[in-house]
């Protein structure tokens, strides 16, 4: 990473602020990621799971820190599981170069861990039949994906699947959340924040949280 990657990356420029908003203060805690509420949260509770330093995918983690990744997409599917009560996809959009449309112009490794009942991958087949699936094994097995960019999914059931191509859409598990939701014309996150459901889910998932869990709040970098 280059200090000009750094600064021009939204993800980067947000975890690194002295002062930040509620949505935006990291819940958990390791050392080489956070959790925080998402922008875009089309639904309760819908948060990421972000490297403390500038990545572009989790494709990029060391062997070491994907056992680190391991262990906290575990705890915060426990905890959106207790808290919400229901079952938990994790999904990442990997672009293989930055300013890519699958990247959903955000050019930071960011891993999605969403409370939703309904079978997204199914969806997903439906509304793009042009993508093949393979079952995979652990988020490690990114590190096999030759370059190319990539969607990685994880079900309530933590069945793990993996497609690799350098013809993805943008922000395609967006895409189908906002359809299975009725509002398909709202899953892109800029055009709506939804600032408010982001705030709203802080706010609850923080009053949950024991006080081992809670997040060191300083980024250290």
């Amino acid at each position: 990473m280059t200090v000009t990657d750094r600064h021009q990356c939204f993800m980067c420029s947000e975890l690194h602020q002295e002062s930040r908003e509620l949505w935006n203060e990291p819940l958990l805690s390791t050392e080489h990621f956070v959790v925080v509420p998402s922008l875009g949260a089309m639904l309760p509770g819908w948060l990421l799971i972000v490297p403390r330093q500038h990545q572009l995918t989790m494709s990029e983690c060391s062997s070491q820190v994907y056992e680190e990744l391991e262990e906290l997409k575990s705890e915060t599917t426990l905890l959106l599981e207790s808290t919400y009560e229901t079952g938990v996809v994790e999904f990442e959009h990997g672009p293989s170069r930055p300013n890519l449309r699958v990247g959903c112009s955000v050019d930071h490794a960011h891993l999605h861990a969403v409370p939703v009942a309904e079978n997204l991958l199914d969806s997903a087949i439906t509304m793009f039949p042009d993508i093949q699936w393979q079952r995979t094994n652990g988020t490690a097995m990114l590190g096999d994906v030759g370059g190319r960019s990539y969607l990685y999914f994880s079900d309530q059931s933590r069945n793990e699947y993996l497609s690799t191509s350098n013809q993805l859409p943008s922000q395609m598990f967006r895409q189908v959340i906002a359809e299975l939701i009725g509002r398909p014309n709202e899953w892109n996150w800029r055009a709506f924040p939804c600032i408010d459901r982001a705030t709203e889910t802080a706010q609850i998932v923080s009053k949950r949280l024991k006080p081992s869990q809670r997040a060191n709040i300083r980024v250290r970098v």
